[in-house]
């Protein structure tokens, strides 16, 4: 007698046992759904599911009706969800790949130069001026107005000195067409180089390419 009642409290705890790993195979499968990884990883997902469908079918045989066909029900709609969860990662990945090659071309666009810079110096031209002189090339389709060359100084240690601007000769510049520029700016004996740089009368800085 005592025999039979421990195998009869034994198989109910088995059962349990069999039902709580089901769970957990659940979880895991959904778990690999979820969390943002590969869409390839969705196929580590299905022996969880096929693990969960069939332990609910042995907590059924082991009396656990009512929890194992709840498991039963989700794990089979798991596994009918899967290719739709599966289409949606990919229209989502790819819509994705899309936006970012939009900005990529916005990107490079923006910044495709327009200006080629052909020539550039600067001296001292008198005891207290120094003026930077040289040539500007419109490689763009469309000819640009209102273009300012600004230069600035800088000294040994390439700290900002001062800086001046000037509009090119050429107004408008038509493509293909060099213009020559040149800005003057008081002489400051710390000045060592100078840099140039392009942009319209009161708008942003025009792309430049430099030699």
């Amino acid at each position: 007698m005592n025999k039979g009642n421990s195998s009869d409290t034994e198989k109910p705890k088995s059962s349990k046992g069999v039902l709580t790993a089901g769970w957990i195979c659940f979880v895991i499968g959904w778990m690999l759904l979820v969390v943002p990884m590969p869409i390839w990883t969705f196929l580590f997902s299905i022996p969880f599911f096929i693990a969960s469908l069939v332990l609910s079918i042995v907590g059924i045989t082991h009396g656990r009706v009512a929890a194992g066909v709840t498991m039963l029900v989700l794990s089979i709609g798991s596994v009918i969800i899967l290719p739709i969860t599966v289409l949606v990662k990919s229209v989502r990945d790819a819509e994705s790949v899309r936006e970012a090659e939009k900005k990529n071309k916005k990107v490079s666009v923006t910044y495709e130069p327009k200006l080629e810079l052909v020539a550039f110096n600067w001296e001292r031209t008198s005891y207290s001026y120094v003026t930077a002189r040289g040539q500007v090339k419109n490689i763009s389709a469309r000819s640009l107005k209102n273009v300012m060359a600004v230069v600035t100084f800088y000294d040994k240690s390439g700290n900002f000195i001062t800086s001046n601007d000037a509009l090119i000769d050429y107004n408008p510049i038509l493509p293909g067409q060099t213009s020559p520029f040149s800005v003057i700016e008081t002489y400051n004996p710390a000045m060592h180089k100078a840099a140039v740089e392009f942009k319209h009368l009161l708008g942003a800085t025009i792309a430049t390419k430099y030699r």
